[in-house]
């Protein structure tokens, strides 16, 4: 019966000093002018800092997986309020503009005929953001949208499906 050989227990600061030298720092060359005794007792002191992190990310790989799980389903449970939230939305005359200037495409399946705008360019062009900055008459700091800009879009983006619901259910009461 072979045993292993015991690795020595490392203290966390020995580890740190050792973990710090870079990926560099263990050049060979450098190494055949050190000790034998040395590199040995090295070479144990980095066994035994690789168990203790297997050990460690075992047990925090199941943590990980816990945790993208939750933020996975909190993810789904803001999005079921996020379009409840839609389904509220009322119809400003910045949606108008933009259904104004949406293009719409019917596709035909079979007997029916699905209606929608081309997913690229709803407005004609493929820079959705700068389409609805042009049609809005958004004033562009250096060319191009700012931040704050570029959400308030995606905003229009996401809500535009749901203005349009409100607008055509209002002309067929």
């Amino acid at each position: 019966m072979t045993t292993e050989p015991t690795t020595p227990s490392v203290t966390p600061e020995r580890a740190t000093l050792l973990l710090s030298k870079g990926s560099y720092a263990m050049m060979l060359g450098v190494q055949c002018e050190r000790k034998k005794e040395d590199l040995l007792e090295e070479k144990e002191e980095y066994r035994s800092i690789v168990t203790d992190l297997r050990k460690n990310l075992s047990r925090y790989q199941k943590a990980v997986e816990f945790a993208d799980s939750q933020i996975k389903s909190i993810s789904y449970g803001l999005s079921s309020h996020r379009k409840t939230e839609l389904r509220k939305v009322v119809p400003t005359d910045e949606h108008r503009k933009l259904l104004k200037r949406m293009e719409f495409i019917g596709m035909w399946h079979g007997d029916s005929v699905s209606i929608g705008a081309e997913g690229k360019r709803p407005f004609g062009n493929s820079n959705m953001h700068g389409d609805i900055a042009s049609i809005l008459g958004w004033e562009l700091p250096n060319d191009d949208l700012s931040d704050a800009q570029k959400e308030r879009a995606d905003v229009l983006l996401e809500e535009l499906p749901f203005a349009l619901n409100s607008i055509l259910s209002s002309l067929i009461k």
